[in-house]
């Protein structure tokens, strides 16, 4: 009787500190919220690196905008792009962080899709009249709609546009994702 009581209580014991090491904790708990920016008003697009340390925006102020890039935990921002009259649409960084993907253009008109290092610099064009997009998890090519009809593919150089699918107008939506292994693309429609 005394090894059955002393087994139990170790048995119970161990249970317990095994069920409480894997028990899932609330990450929400513990969450704190912060304001990251304090001029202008925000575009509808953000983007927050891989590694969680930078935040680009679209900052919006007297009828111009400017794609911004702010440091998370600190209070430096650096104006990718100057402030003008565009409007910018998606927002993506590369999956390494080194570039931010965007698309922008005039109001009422096509956006086109940019590449800048994530630092600053000159923003590279890679092509025109895109809805949304989606870089793949290598960064070497971007998914895009356009015009709501189809589903297309560019190298992230700007080469070899290729259409995926096309379907009657107003099919394909603005989500689109890879899966991690870049062999497949989801997009809702």
């Amino acid at each position: 009787a005394f090894a059955f009581a002393a087994f139990s209580i170790v048995g119970v014991y161990s249970w317990s500190k095994f069920a409480s090491s894997t028990a899932p904790t609330n990450a929400f708990n513990t969450m704190k919220l912060a304001k990251l920016t304090f001029e202008g008003t925000i575009g509808s697009y953000t983007a927050i690196s891989p590694d969680g340390k930078y935040f680009a925006y679209a900052s919006k102020q007297d009828g111009k905008q400017s794609l911004v890039l702010k440091q998370v935990d600190g209070a430096g921002s650096v104006e990718l792009n100057a402030p003008a009259v565009v409007e910018y649409g998606n927002i993506a960084f590369a999956p390494d962080g080194n570039s931010i993907f965007y698309a922008a253009g005039k109001p009422n008109e096509p956006d086109t899709l940019f590449q800048i290092p994530t630092l600053g610099g000159v923003p590279r064009k890679i092509v025109d009249n895109v809805g949304s997009f989606a870089v793949s998890p290598d960064a070497n090519q971007v998914a895009f709609t356009r015009s709501r009809t189809s589903l297309l593919l560019i190298n992230s150089n700007g080469s070899s546009e290729r259409i995926l699918a096309k379907l009657p107008d107003g099919q394909i939506r603005s989500f689109i994702a890879w899966r991690p292994d870049g062999n497949t693309l989801m997009t809702s429609v």
